[in-house]
């Protein structure tokens, strides 16, 4: 299908304060989800709307006209008032859209969602291209807000938000902070200005680009003993607090150049960023994290402007050792925090080479946002890849050369493969596509690399192209253990010992990473240590109560243990929540147990909605082997994901003698390597 471009009216919704929830709740939030799509389906297909997209917490979709979609967004805010707490937001504008098969971009689009991210809990911003088309239509009653400016428009922008008794009085002060300065500049705002104007011109003259207060670094000081240290995600000090993503997004990048500095322990992102919105004391962060020095901030935007402050703490006796402010553009951002890393460094006393960072990831501001709001999702995990993509592919279109994204969205992609959201031979081609892209974008980084070798692994079974890639990304800089190289050492050499060691050698710095305690959880199940798997599972809850992957590795080994009345309530509980993730564990204790009528229901529920490597497990479960190889050899010639876990997965261990199941594996053509304790 060619692109095509047509006049739409274009409707943006989001949860308010969904992220935060997902933090805290994460059976909450994705509830919340649920009833989010449940209020706005039916509604906008009553509407005569077409629903265009799911990002986590929020949607998008398109009207033939705009009194169509402003009479489906007061109809979805009148139900979220009840059923959501009135914490739904909702932007609609009229404007010119570009449709590229199902994807749907251009200003349309932008300026809708920068209208929902204005608009209060339980509001309706519109444009002024609304409120026009639907003149002598509706009596809908609206108030005028002004001319605001939005960001990536080029011209100001007059704004409605619907009032009456069933909406929130509109924040003025909100939106007056946008207003376009021809509309809303006073003596005060002038004189504000100019007062600016002079510190600013003060730090140029003065050459204070960033104002450092520190203490003296003498050779007894402990800065030079005890190298350790955790960054905290910087407080987000905007007036509308939209700004998290950029707190977040700054400390993280501070820990990422941290790193590059030998001798210093840094500990990782997961584990710091656990304690965001807790007031925790920061001496028992300290002790929690085995560091005695902390970093944390701030971050403030208005406009183009970005204020940043910095201050390094002793976490033993919350003395401040350092701190330095900075006022500057907000394009600044990545000299900023090398600067912050590189002030860091001298405080140990260590270097740090920043030549191979010299560049920037992008020239385009707007673009790093967007990355920095899709990451952000991306690390939300299953509920957030609908957004997470949504952001990316937003990033890629304001720079096509934007490495860090390209490469990222690759890795969403594949979570679209192997969560089952999508047409598999779409989202491969998408995910190869961008991981060439990013490796083309910049040849001397190791994302691009990481991106490719993995989709090679698990899509491909090109063993040996994907250790070439490997090895470019370490030639590059890759760190090592790296999590996806050591699968890709254990799916090759049929053996998870090593991947145990490198999961341990990196919770060392990130004690607290779900992700690095849930793939520590998939390789004690690799390697049948199932006690330590469900010892280290239950650590894992502590810390992420619905983490179903680790729910399933420890379903698992309950049911190789026989601990069958645990398993069933596990795998029950799993499938409740995606029917799709695991129904062959569950087809594999229903059947042990005797409910084999039930156990075959389930399996014609899902088989045709899961890929052919756990219908063949259904029915190995259900021992009907001549069926079970059937699927097995489907699964090798579509290179279904769970062929490469043949010889890890004790799932396959009721098969492993077989004579069927051996020249599977010879052709697979795994490299040769040591499968010691796995056969």
């Amino acid at each position: 299908m060619t692109k095509s471009r047509q006049l739409a009216a274009i409707m943006f919704t989001d949860i308010v304060g969904y992220t935060a929830l997902m933090g805290r709740d994460t059976s909450k939030a994705l509830e919340l989800i649920e009833v989010n799509k449940a209020i706005q389906k039916p509604l906008i297909e009553k509407h005569h709307g077409q629903w265009l997209k799911e990002m986590g917490d929020g949607a998008l979709a398109r009207f033939p006209s705009a009194l169509d979609a402003l009479q489906c967004a007061i109809e979805i805010q009148k139900r979220a008032k009840s059923e959501l707490d009135g914490q739904l937001r909702i932007g609609i504008h009229l404007g010119d859209i570009t449709i590229d098969q199902n994807e749907i971009y251009g200003d349309g689009v932008n300026i809708a969602s920068r209208l929902e991210q204005l608009a209060d809990p339980g509001g309706i911003y519109v444009s002024d291209g609304i409120i026009k088309s639907i003149r002598g239509q509706s009596s809908i009653p609206v108030k005028d807000l002004g001319e605001i400016r939005l960001k990536n428009v080029d011209y100001p922008l007059k704004i409605y938000a619907v009032v009456g008794p069933d909406f929130p009085p509109p924040n003025l002060q909100q939106a007056g902070s946008k207003r376009s300065p021809a509309k809303s500049r006073t003596w005060l705002t002038v004189l504000i200005l100019v007062l600016l104007g002079l510190i600013i011109a003060g730090f140029w003259v003065f050459g204070n680009w960033g104002d450092n207060r520190e203490m003296s670094t003498s050779p007894n000081d402990p800065l030079l003993i005890d190298k350790s240290i955790a960054v905290l995600p910087f407080a987000d000090m905007s007036p509308e607090k939209d700004q998290e993503y950029l707190g977040d997004g700054l400390a993280e990048e501070i820990i990422n150049v941290l790193t590059k500095i030998d001798g210093l322990k840094v500990i990782g992102r997961t584990s710091s960023f656990s304690f965001k919105d807790q007031n925790a004391d920061l001496k028992d962060i300290g002790d929690k994290l085995g560091v005695s020095y902390i970093l944390e901030g701030s971050v403030r935007k208005a406009e183009d402007q970005i204020r940043v402050t910095a201050q390094l703490i002793n976490s033993i006796d919350g003395s401040h050792l350092w701190s330095t402010n900075y006022d500057n553009q907000l394009q600044d951002i990545f000299a900023i925090q090398d600067s912050i890393a590189q002030n860091l460094a001298k405080k140990f006393a260590l270097t740090l080479d920043l030549s191979k960072s010299a560049n920037p990831p992008t020239t385009s501001i707007a673009a790093y946002e967007l990355f920095l709001k899709g990451r952000e999702f991306h690390q939300i995990g299953l509920a957030g890849t609908d957004r997470a993509m949504y952001y990316l592919e937003e990033a890629l279109i304001l720079d096509p050369h934007f490495c860090d994204a390209a490469a990222l969205l690759s890795f969403v992609y594949w979570q679209h493969i192997l969560y089952e959201l999508g047409d598999r031979k779409i989202f491969e081609s998408k995910a190869k596509a961008m991981a060439e892209r990013a490796i083309q974008a910049d040849p001397e980084s190791y994302q691009g690399y990481i991106a490719l070798a993995w989709l090679q692994t698990a899509l491909d079974f090109a063993w040996d192209s994907a250790r070439d890639n490997y090895e470019k990304a370490i030639a590059q800089g890759m760190p090592i253990p790296y999590p996806s190289y050591s699968m890709f050492k254990s799916i090759t050499t049929g053996s998870a010992y090593g991947a145990i060691n490198d999961m341990k050698h990196l919770l060392i710095n990130d004690p607290l990473s779900v992700d690095l305690l849930t793939r520590l959880s998939r390789n004690y199940l690799f390697t049948r240590q199932f006690d330590q798997v469900i010892a280290n599972g239950e650590k894992t809850l502590q810390i992420m109560p619905n983490n179903t992957s680790v729910k399933r590795h420890m379903a698992t080994s309950y049911l190789s243990l026989g601990r069958f009345d645990e398993a069933e309530k596990v795998y029950g509980e799993l499938y409740e929540y995606n029917p799709r993730y695991s129904p062959h564990g569950y087809i594999g204790v229903l059947s042990a147990i005797g409910k084999v009528t039930r156990a075959r229901e389930i399996l014609d529920e899902t088989k045709y909605q899961i890929n052919p490597g756990k219908v063949a497990i259904s029915y190995m479960y259900l021992e009907e082997p001549d069926s079970t190889f059937h699927y097995l050899e489907k699964a090798l010639e579509e290179k279904d994901f769970y062929m490469i876990l043949i010889r890890l997965d004790p799932h396959y261990d009721k098969i492993k003698h077989d004579a069927r199941y051996l020249d599977l594996l010879d052709r697979m053509n795994f490299p040769d390597g040591d499968d010691t304790g796995v056969l």
